[in-house]
């Protein structure tokens, strides 16, 4: 009889706690760690934003953007994986530049494959290193017949 007067008495306490209505404020080792961006990360979103607004104006047939300056800096850019930036990469960047600077001059239809050209170089140089951002390369490209 007593065990049982002790456990009503144990229970009745325990169902009576309060809880705190202070947020937990989390320890700075339990705080998630931020992604920094690496430069050369950083300066192939600018050109994924370019390319988008190239590819619209190549489509519509309007005026071309004003192309980036310092692309070549690419070749000197820290990257994420520095390993990963070999003569294969600096071969690619050098093809990606050069059909870059051929858009400016040449026809639509012209202007069309030079573009789709570049970004089948992206994705070939994407595919030996850094594979996440093809599909989203693989979009940029235009359709044609």
């Amino acid at each position: 009889m007593r065990i049982f007067v002790f456990i009503a008495i144990l229970s009745l306490f325990s169902c009576n706690q309060q809880t705190s209505t202070n947020p937990v404020i989390p320890a700075e080792k339990d705080k998630p760690i931020m992604y920094n961006m690496s430069e050369m990360a950083g300066m192939m979103e600018g050109i994924y934003g370019f390319n988008k607004v190239l590819r619209d104006s190549i489509l519509t047939g309007g005026e071309l953007p004003v192309f980036p300056e310092g692309l070549e800096y690419l070749h000197k850019a820290q990257a994420t994986s520095p390993r990963e930036i070999d003569s294969n990469f600096h071969e690619l960047l050098d093809r990606y530049l050069a059909e870059m600077e051929s858009i400016k001059t040449l026809t639509r239809e012209e202007k069309i494959e030079a573009y789709n050209s570049s970004i089948k170089t992206c994705v070939e140089c994407h595919q030996t290193r850094c594979q996440g951002p093809i599909p989203k390369i693989k979009r940029l490209r235009i359709p044609t017949e």
